[in-house]
């Protein structure tokens, strides 16, 4: 869905794979600020919030 990246993570692959170079770019706290401006939020990943304890039911016998 969505990568989970932070401003530093943002410049940092503007510099590496973009070719930018670092006196082009705005500092990370800019950076940080643009991406919230613009909505974007570090979250949680949902596939890591602990699962409800379930009791495990045990199947009775009849006689």
């Amino acid at each position: 869905m969505y990568t989970r990246i932070t401003a530093k993570g943002v410049r940092k692959k503007l510099i590496e794979e973009k070719g930018w170079l670092p006196e082009e770019l705005p500092k990370e706290r800019t950076i940080n600020d643009i991406l919230n401006r613009l909505g974007y939020r570090l979250r949680r990943v949902q596939k890591t919030k602990p699962q409800k304890k379930f009791l495990k039911q045990t199947l009775s016998l009849k006689t």
